[in-house]
């Protein structure tokens, strides 16, 4: 099954998520709107967020965090985690960023290695848009499928269904 976590990836995903609620615990507790906030040794965190995704990206061995807000800010930072060095280091992809967001849902095409980004919201407004990393080209871009889509929403759920080729969105 190509498409199915390894045992590996689901130790490291349970490591990185008890790791995730300690930088947000410490993100929360420091002022730091606009950088990561350091710890001791020199490591660069993510800032505390709430409301932000963590998609693992088997091409990279990785964990993505995109998004979320502190209460001020909505970011549109895309952050990874790299279990083996047990390191974060912040992605500054080429393109038009997308807007900052938070309450979005985010899922991984593994037939493309890409992250796919939907919906979300930022402070009064909701997005439809779907948007797509491509982590070969360190590029952000917008997808425009054509049909029928779903309409904007927020704090849904979303999956990849390599069988079909497609996402699911349920919620929101």
């Amino acid at each position: 099954m190509p498409n199915t976590p390894s045992r590996r990836a689901h130790r490291h995903l349970r490591a990185v998520l008890s790791l995730v609620l300690v930088a947000v615990a410490i993100g929360a507790l420091v002022d730091s709107p606009r950088a990561g906030v350091a710890v001791s040794g020199g490591t660069t965190l993510p800032r505390g967020l709430f409301y932000s995704t963590l998609t693992w990206d088997p091409s990279g061995d990785r964990l993505l965090l995109f998004g979320g807000a502190d209460g001020t800010v909505d970011s549109n930072e895309l952050w990874a985690y790299d279990p083996d060095t047990d390191g974060w280091t912040r992605i500054i992809p080429k393109g038009t960023p997308p807007p900052g967001r938070f309450t979005h849902m985010a899922a991984w095409d593994g037939k493309r290695s890409r992250l796919l980004v939907f919906g979300g919201s930022e402070g009064t407004q909701t997005f439809a848009d779907l948007l797509v990393y491509d982590p070969s080209a360190n590029r952000w871009s917008r997808l425009e499928p054509e049909g029928e889509r779903p309409s904007a929403r927020a704090l849904g759920s979303m999956v990849w269904d390599s069988d079909a080729d497609r996402f699911l969105v349920f919620g929101g």
